[in-house]
């Protein structure tokens, strides 16, 4: 009965959203682009922000903080990225080979190695000195989605995020800590030190007819976790709202403009 009450809850806001009624406000965003005097006075009005540090001073951080917007510092945690400039011999290997991730032209990297785990705690610790409220935790879905068929290769990624993020919650007890889709991961590993789950790519329509999410989307809502979401139109923000979760709109996962 739970299940069918919570899919006409979500049919019923995918439908009561007509094209001239006001969206949901927006009170978190997402932006990698660089910081500038505009940029921080159009996030100053937003609760919370997902910012790249390698754009921002942490002058500009501390001014949006000022202004009561929560600063979360993005980390690329699974996938190689041109900032970490790290060895080949850093990618995770499956079956002898890298796990690409054809989207973003990247594959993706091992956790269990020292010289990853030291380019993700240089950037926390980075963003620690900088005043943020907390760490983004971006790809962590990448263990759930590519590993399905290497479960032994899996527990281990899983395992080895859980020793990190140990070792920094220890070493950066105010800052928060807010994970990127990975819901899986979230239960098996890191749900005593990661407080939010962001769902990117919430469409109603999706979760309202496939059971995965209809599950996910149930399980997560009980867990004492803050819930948010990235929704790609208005009915689907409409019912993120209505499932009790904070959203904001994007429709490409690029989040370069605001």
């Amino acid at each position: 009965m739970a299940k069918w009450l919570l899919v006409g809850t979500l049919l019923l806001a995918l439908c009561g959203l007509t094209g001239g009624e006001r969206m949901p406000e927006q009170t978190f965003t997402i932006y990698y682009g660089a910081a500038s005097d505009a940029v921080v006075d159009q996030l100053s009005d937003r609760a919370l922000a997902i910012i790249e540090p390698n754009g921002w001073q942490a002058a500009q951080v501390q001014a949006l903080e000022d202004r009561g917007t929560q600063t979360f510092g993005y980390v690329n945690v699974m996938e190689q990225e041109p900032a970490y400039d790290l060895p080949a011999e850093s990618a995770l290997q499956v079956n002898g080979k890298q796990v690409p991730i054809p989207k973003w032209d990247t594959y993706m990297l091992d956790l269990r190695r020292s010289e990853v785990q030291a380019a993700l705690s240089a950037k926390v610790a980075r963003i620690a000195a900088s005043g943020y409220t907390g760490v983004f935790l971006d790809t962590v879905g990448d263990i759930d989605d590519y590993l399905t068929e290497a479960p032994r290769v899996q527990t281990a990624q899983r395992q080895a995020l859980t020793d990190w993020l140990t070792r920094m919650h220890a070493a950066y007890p105010d800052l928060k800590w807010w994970q990127n889709r990975g819901f899986e991961t979230y239960t098996a590993a890191t749900e005593g030190v990661v407080s939010m789950v962001l769902w990117e790519d919430f469409n109603a329509e999706t979760v309202a007819n496939d059971s995965w999410s209809q599950r996910w989307l149930s399980e997560l809502r009980r867990r004492p976790v803050q819930l948010l979401a990235v929704c790609p139109d208005a009915a689907s923000q409409r019912a993120a709202e209505t499932a009790g979760m904070t959203t904001t709109v994007n429709a490409n996962d690029v989040y370069d403009h605001l």
